[in-house]
């Protein structure tokens, strides 16, 4: 990444039939302000959470468990690791989640389900680049 562009990065996990996920595409990513915000602030990745494509990252290699013979609703490994959230005690993960990562790629904070326009406006102007 070049010097001068120290943006942190946005990955949002999907899935494909997630009604949650289809709902933030719709109504929370279309919106102007939201666009605005994402393309001159972050440098922005959309991952299917089921994938089966291998992601590399801090030189290791991610892939997804199941047999490609046996569908994809089995969740990737990367995002089995960089989406999960402690809640009550307990590691969780789910669709649609957010994660941000500073530009060295360390994790900053992980925003789990459902944002609303107005809560990730709030969410990701504290890690917009100053």
């Amino acid at each position: 990444m070049p010097k001068h562009q120290k943006k942190n990065i946005l990955i949002y996990f999907y899935k494909k039939n997630c009604p949650y996920c289809k709902e933030m595409t719709k109504n929370t990513f279309s919106d102007k302000e939201i666009i605005s915000l994402v393309n001159n602030n972050f440098f922005a990745v959309k991952i299917d959470s089921r994938t089966k494509d291998t992601i590399y990252y801090k030189g290791k290699a991610y892939g997804n468990q199941q047999p490609i013979n046996k569908g994809s609703t089995y969740p990737h490994d990367f995002y089995r690791q960089i989406a999960s959230f402690n809640h009550k005690g307990e590691q969780q993960s789910t669709t649609p989640t957010i994660v941000v990562f500073n530009h060295k790629f360390e994790k900053l904070k992980t925003f789990p389900g459902k944002q609303a326009k107005s809560l990730l406006l709030r969410r990701l102007l504290k890690y917009a680049k100053k």
